[in-house]
């Protein structure tokens, strides 16, 4: 391809983009918020790369393969038409492998998808890669760290001295908080070294105009507060809330001992000495961990359930969860051990029970969506608080969210992939616990305090057949207010 096609191309793209793709950085991050054209300015940059350069090749991730090809072609097909870029002449797309091959160079560009299993991190083993983009980092449900460090990095190194080895990490706020390492990377100082790019969707010239329609729109249905709408906030202003209908939990900072806005003290040793305790597991191997949640309430003093302590582990045996389980009890002496029963896990907790006399109770799980708005209603009316030292229970909690297809369709099925052993664990234990039980004592009073309530009962009496007489006074009746009397 001639050099004044290429710079042509290059031109297509406004300052921001510019910025991006002139960057001579190995590790690039894309913060963009809806409608900002991230996914062009990747389009552009791999384009220019497969026209001017031979035998590279090239991926861009999506969630799936489906959801990369719905982003990146409409992407890239207007420019190759613009600049006369013929498919069958200068290119052809393989809709089976959806991979673009580019015969001038003979340079590829392949489109896959990461999220749908763990396994897909290992597809760009073995395979030299000029360039990789990941995009919707913040849905990504992998652990992207590790699929670069693992996969993604040697698959790049060849061309690190050649112009290439780039990887780039494109996406927006989401829902995915806490632990996960796109928000992390996002909110550090220094982006863990990545060179940051961002820009405001306004920011796109060629969206001005359909942008202030678009405004105008959700002006008429939503009125002046739509800016401040969840959605509003996360897609187009790129911040990082929650639509609290979107997660599966409502836990939030009053329900974790030790923040800011939570005003319940941490229990006290009275408290824990005399508490009830109940262990909540939710058996797994590899890849689901085995995980174990401990809670504990105490009917002398409040109708609070505490979360107090998390482990989980893969590729735990029999005898190791049989030693773990007796290690915990020994140390609270469970009221009660309930446990997730179901299909392969029902056979071990029968011979936890048989071998190692362990009393474990089969967790009930029919009516799995009742027992979690029974505990939203319990996070929500501040019965429930998590000692913070149950890191990965709270990071599980903060990230969990419904389906969004699934969601549109009044469903509600948790997103697939995404951990939710230890909420599992807590689930079970929730359900065997009877903080709800518990009554406020009676207050004793002595004898003049008793004759004044006696006395403010006595005038509450009189004044209300007072005012059903004034209420009824165009229609007096004697005999009726006699037999009231």
């Amino acid at each position: 391809m001639d050099r004044q096609t290429l710079t042509a191309i290059k031109n297509k793209a406004f300052d921001k983009q510019l910025e991006f793709i002139n960057s001579t950085s190995k590790r690039r991050i894309l913060f963009v918020p809806r409608r900002g054209a991230k996914t062009t300015a990747i389009a552009i940059l791999f384009l220019l790369y497969v026209l001017a350069l031979k035998n590279i090749r090239l991926i861009f991730f999506a969630l799936s393969g489906e959801n990369a090809e719905y982003a990146f072609i409409p992407a890239i097909k207007p420019i190759l038409e613009e600049y006369d870029i013929i498919e069958g002449r200068d290119f052809t797309y393989n809709k089976t492998e959806r991979l673009f091959e580019f015969l001038e160079t003979n340079s590829t560009i392949c489109l896959k998808g990461m999220d749908s299993s763990y396994k897909d991190m290992d597809k760009v083993l073995g395979g030299r890669c000029f360039a990789i983009a990941i995009d919707e980092c913040q849905n990504q449900t992998q652990d992207i760290d590790k699929a670069i460090n693992k996969n993604i990095q040697p698959a790049v190194s060849d061309y690190i001295k050649h112009g290439g080895g780039i990887i780039i990490l494109a996406g927006t706020a989401g829902d995915f908080m806490g632990d996960n390492f796109w928000y992390k990377l996002i909110t550090s100082p220094n982006h863990g070294g990545w060179e940051f790019f961002s820009w405001e969707g306004k920011d796109n010239p060629y969206m001005k105009e359909a942008k202030e329609e678009e405004e105008k729109i959700w002006l008429e249905m939503y009125g002046e507060s739509y800016t401040s709408l969840a959605w509003y906030r996360q897609q187009y202003l790129n911040e990082w809330v929650c639509d609290g209908d979107r997660k599966v939990y409502h836990l939030s900072n009053f329900n974790i001992l030790g923040q800011q806005n939570c005003k319940e003290p941490f229990p006290s040793k009275e408290f824990l000495f005399t508490a009830k305790y109940i262990l909540g597991m939710d058996f797994g191997f590899y890849p689901d961990p085995m995980a174990f949640v401990i809670g504990c309430y105490n009917l002398k003093y409040s109708n609070k359930l505490f979360i107090i302590d998390e482990f989980q582990a893969n590729n735990m045996l029999i005898g190791e969860v049989a030693s773990k389980i007796k290690e915990l009890d020994m140390q609270y002496k469970f009221f009660v051990k309930v446990a997730d029963a179901g299909a392969q896990a029902k056979a071990q907790v029968a011979d936890l029970n048989d071998t190692y006399n362990l009393y474990i109770i089969p967790a009930d799980k029919a009516g799995k969506l009742s027992h979690q708005n029974m505990i939203n209603s319990d996070f929500l009316s501040q019965q429930i608080f998590i000692h913070p030292n149950c890191v990965q229970l709270i990071n599980q909690a903060q990230n969990l969210i419904w389906d969004p297809i699934q969601l549109a369709q009044s469903k509600r099925v948790e997103k697939q992939s995404m951990p939710n052993d230890l909420l599992d664990s807590m689930l079970y234990l929730h359900h065997y616990s009877r903080h709800a039980w518990y009554k406020s004592p009676v207050i004793k009073m002595n004898s003049q305090q008793d004759e004044f309530i006696q006395k403010i009962i006595e005038n509450d009496i009189k004044e209300s057949k007072f005012s059903f007489i004034n209420r009824n006074k165009n229609r007096f009746n004697p005999y009726k207010i006699n037999k009231i009397i």
